[in-house]
């Protein structure tokens, strides 16, 4: 299932611009911009996350997995080197700081 499908069957609306590769989903207060072909979005607030799944949880109000700048660099390093998903270097990151 593709990043849009997801959005799409989470009831989600969405506007798509350069031909898909960013979106401007409506959250519940603030607009969220969003790279599929990254992962990225970036909320209104300023708050910057990975992952489809963590967008979606952010829009339908259940608890965002915040990254911060310090993140970014452990990020890259994963995902340079291709060894996880987005959502699983988020998860392994948040894991590591519980």
């Amino acid at each position: 299932m593709t990043r849009n499908e997801l959005l799409d069957r989470a009831g989600l609306v969405y506007k798509a611009f350069n031909g898909g590769l960013h979106l401007r989903v409506e959250g519940r207060d603030e607009y969220i911009d969003y790279w599929p072909t990254t992962g990225k979005w970036k909320a209104g607030s300023g708050v910057i996350g990975f992952g489809v799944t963590t967008l979606i949880e952010r829009v339908k109000g259940k608890p965002e997995k915040k990254v911060e700048e310090a993140d970014l660099s452990e990020y890259v390093k994963w995902k340079d080197l291709g060894q996880l998903s987005l959502d699983e270097i988020v998860a392994e990151i948040h894991r590591r700081k519980s």
